[in-house]
């Protein structure tokens, strides 16, 4: 596996750091204080201990003492700042990251969401983003900052005492050399952790979604043997990863136990020859250490560096796939329009052999009048959902085209046409929030008079009542909330945003009479004057339609008004009303 290229690294810095150029320039200054400060330090002391040795008065040491004290004070200070601000600036960057991925994922189409699980999403999103975090809040500029304490304290040794400056300099010279040497032998190893931990976190998701059925099915075993097999994966990768990373900070070990006999040595003879001083020798000594700060501060950040590559290469993967929808061009105009259908075809796409599938619609043509109704009967699997996906524009047709008013779907843009057409299925997302906010999807621009009047204009006062807190009442996540209650903020939501075309997969398939009565009520106000399609599960139902279209293996094999249908004995239709029409669409 390859390294990012530097292009790539300046990309992310320009895009994510850019807008927050003032605290970078700051960061920067208080790096660069910390570093002059850093080289005051030794300067001071090698003073101290060469007015020690030549008896200074007692004033004198004081006060040098004292300004080692204000400069170790002060240089501490540096630290402090140069972390807060290194640790704000990141994490702003990362999150920005965060939301651009997130953007990112949510305008892809259906195609690449279903071989995705949520698990899977979040540690994409979250997971590879958190390894960036130390990269953006401080490893540039910390690495930046440690360049810069080695050339200056080589360069004050040099002016000092040659000798030893070139010592430093060819230590730091191999010392860099050695650790480039081993950059990104750790990163195939914390790529694969990176994809292990991503089919954990997929696996519990989804394990903890169907605890029910585990539990009832006797699966616990399995689960618990499959939970082991990928703890032990991402535990051999993550191992591995730490194993080959460590070799960048035992390395500058060995290498400063090098020098400090080097510069002991080296000392020691230019002492002896009266060439140096004591003083000088400590000094160097602490230069010695300074240089091996920034040393080890650009092995460790190597190390950080590698995890950052392997999410680095992640990201990009995943920015890098895109949307088989191109956005059209034109606003959807707010009036009720006509929807069509011109022989549609469509076929989902094997994605490891890319090529289409066999269809599931076959040439299905038919027209709703605006401001109609059409009720969509047919079996399982004779293509009703996939019908419905396209005229959301979740997928493309493959042949033959979706018109709403005079253009196909595929010339609006896809936020006009989500915009105005609603969609309401069985399965109803709920938030752990309060009405208010599973009423409005998080839209602040509603106001809580529109929602009141929604609810009292559905029929729902009853239901508003037994809320204990009102708007304010918190409601619980999908799978603690009754079927009912879910199907009626659905349609709340659809009433408040308006839509001109709706989309209704059977409202009340799943729930009891009582709160039947009330959802049919409610549909009466959503859907007037609206151009509908119902996906039809029920009698009750198929009666308010005005006209009626039958699928079967992709086909359409009937299409009319309702009533004409139901008086025609042998039409399906009236076949299926004859019949039982819920035994027949299920």
């Amino acid at each position: 596996m390859s390294l990012p290229s530097t292009q790539r690294y300046r990309a992310l810095l320009h895009t994510y750091f850019w807008p927050q150029r003032r605290q970078v320039t700051l960061l920067f200054l208080l790096i660069i204080a910390d570093n002059v400060l850093l080289l005051v330090g030794p300067g001071l002391l090698s003073q101290f201990v060469d007015a020690a040795i030549v008896g200074a008065a007692a004033p004198v040491l004081v006060s040098i003492s004292a300004w080692y004290l204000i400069a170790a004070l002060s240089q501490q200070a540096m630290t402090m700042s140069a972390t807060y601000v290194g640790e704000k600036t990141g994490w702003h960057a990362a999150n920005a990251l965060r939301a651009d991925i997130a953007k990112h994922t949510l305008d892809l189409d259906m195609s690449f969401h279903k071989k995705q699980t949520p698990g899977i999403m979040i540690e994409r999103i979250d997971g590879d983003v958190a390894s960036l975090n130390r990269f953006f809040s401080q490893m540039v500029l910390q690495i930046g900052g440690s360049i810069l304490l080695l050339t200056s304290s080589v360069g004050v040794l040099m002016y000092l005492e040659w000798r030893l400056g070139i010592l430093l300099l060819v230590y730091a010279l191999v010392a860099m050399w050695v650790l480039f040497g081993f950059r990104g032998i750790a990163v195939p190893y914390w790529e694969a952790g990176r994809e292990a931990s991503a089919q954990l976190f997929g696996f519990l998701e989804e394990r903890l979604a169907g605890l029910e059925d585990i539990r009832g099915l006797g699966a616990r075993s399995y689960v618990l043997r499959r939970l082991n097999v990928l703890m032990d994966e991402k535990n051999k990768f993550d191992t591995l990863g730490r194993v080959y990373g460590s070799l960048t900070w035992i390395i500058p070990m060995v290498l400063s136990s090098m020098l400090t006999v080097m510069i002991l040595a080296v000392g020691v003879w230019l002492y002896l020859s009266n060439e140096i001083s004591i003083g000088l020798i400590v000094m160097t000594m602490f230069y010695g250490d300074l240089i091996m700060r920034p040393i080890r501060t650009i092995s460790s950040e190597i190390d950080q560096l590698q995890q950052a590559s392997a999410g680095i290469l992640r990201i990009a993967e995943l920015l890098a796939v895109k949307s088989r929808l191109i956005d059209g061009i034109h606003e959807m105009p707010a009036v009720i329009p006509p929807v069509s259908f011109e022989q549609v075809t469509f076929a989902y796409q094997d994605d490891e052999a890319g090529l289409p599938e066999d269809p599931v619609l076959r040439d299905v043509s038919f027209h709703i009048p605006a401001g109609k109704v059409v009720g969509l009967l047919g079996r399982t699997g004779s293509g009703k959902s996939t019908l419905i996906r396209l005229l959301f524009r979740l997928y493309d047709v493959s042949s033959g085209a979706i018109r709403i008013g005079d253009r196909a779907i595929p010339d609006y843009t896809l936020a006009s046409l989500r915009t105005h057409v609603g969609l309401v299925t069985q399965d109803v997302q709920l938030f752990y929030a309060t009405v208010r906010d599973n009423l409005t999807f998080f839209n602040p621009a509603i106001q809580d008079e529109q929602l009141l009047d929604a609810l009292h204009t559905l029929g729902l006062d009853r239901w508003y009542a037994q809320q204990p807190n009102g708007l304010d009442t918190l409601l619980a996540a999908n799978g603690a909330t009754s079927a009912g209650e879910a199907q009626l903020i659905a349609l709340a939501r659809v009433y408040l945003k308006q839509p001109q075309v709706i989309i209704l997969d059977e409202a009340s398939a799943r729930i009891d009479p009582e709160t039947e009565r009330m959802v049919e009520k409610a549909l009466d106000k959503v859907l007037a004057d609206k151009t509908t399609i119902i996906i039809a599960h029920r009698l009750q139902t198929v009666r308010r339609c005005d006209y009626i279209a039958i699928l079967a293996n992709g086909a359409l094999v009937e299409f009319g008004a309702e009533a004409s249908l139901r008086a025609d004995s042998n039409s399906r239709y009236a076949q299926l009303l004859q019949h039982g029409a819920e035994q027949e669409l299920a």
